[in-house]
């Protein structure tokens, strides 16, 4: 009986001369094999860290690594090249927030939205509810302009209980957009 790995492995007779030219074929192949796969013994690499993870007062979120963080009592900014920013602001309600009352929080949010496009000089161009943390969530999308420079700034409302986080990601119509779905996406509450 054949074990296992003779059977996964064909079995070819050779005439008995081709037999050194074969096993040197043999050789030559796996190395070739092994040296495309690192050869089986493990190398250390020197990875850049594309992401770095921000810590406040009960939640956390990614950021682009590379970006300057900084935190104040009330939240953190993660701030990158020209217009970039994320940051998360905490406040505390006056009333504690429950899920059964989304529609009218949202209702209330959209007013705030609606007002606070024209205070900075620009349109609201997008309102949506999305998923945050497990939580259905209002996002604003707002667009302005600062010195001729086109801005985008989302900001997205996620309440719990009597706490209110403040999630807005700032940049040009010019830079991708993968820092504001990457707050929304790793923005995760600390269990209390």
């Amino acid at each position: 009986m054949r074990s296992a790995r003779s059977l996964a492995t064909p079995q070819v007779r050779r005439p008995r001369r081709a037999a050194g030219l074969a096993s040197a074929a043999v050789v030559v192949t796996a190395g070739l094999a092994l040296a495309g796969c690192g050869g089986g013994t493990k190398h250390a690499t020197n990875t850049v860290p594309t992401e770095q993870k921000v810590r406040g007062d009960g939640y956390s979120y990614t950021a682009p690594a590379g970006w300057q963080v900084a935190g104040t009592e009330r939240g953190t900014t993660a701030t990158g090249s020209g217009s970039q920013l994320l940051s998360v602001t905490v406040y505390k309600l006056v009333k504690p927030y429950a899920p059964a009352r989304f529609a009218a929080a949202a209702k209330e949010l959209d007013g705030v939205a609606a007002r606070l496009a024209p205070g900075r000089g620009g349109s609201l161009a997008a309102s949506r509810t999305v998923k945050v943390a497990g939580r259905d969530s209002r996002s604003y999308r707002i667009k302005y302009a600062v010195k001729g420079v086109a801005l985008q700034q989302e900001v997205t409302f996620v309440l719990s209980g009597s706490t209110e986080w403040q999630l807005v990601c700032r940049r040009t119509a010019a830079d991708p957009d993968t820092p504001c779905s990457t707050l929304l996406s790793s923005f995760a509450i600390a269990s209390r």
